[in-house]
């Protein structure tokens, strides 16, 4: 492809997965969030960049991965 390709992922709404043990993922970037949590993405058309954010409980930012297109 010629231009890059990303699975964002955040848990459910009410419910996550706090088994998790570990997985070798060489594309991860960033850690596994096991709190509940919703994605955000955030345009901004400007400049060409969108905002990855994980939020959490009391709009609390987990992550962030921010991409240029």
């Amino acid at each position: 492809m010629d231009y890059p390709l990303i699975d964002f992922t955040s848990s459910g709404l009410t419910h996550s997965y706090t088994d998790f043990s570990g997985e070798y993922n060489p594309y991860r970037v960033g850690d596994v969030v096991f709190d509940k949590s919703f994605g955000l993405l955030q345009f901004n058309f400007k400049t060409k960049e969108v905002a990855m954010k994980m939020m959490g409980d009391n709009i609390e930012i987990q992550q962030v991965l921010k991409q240029s297109y």
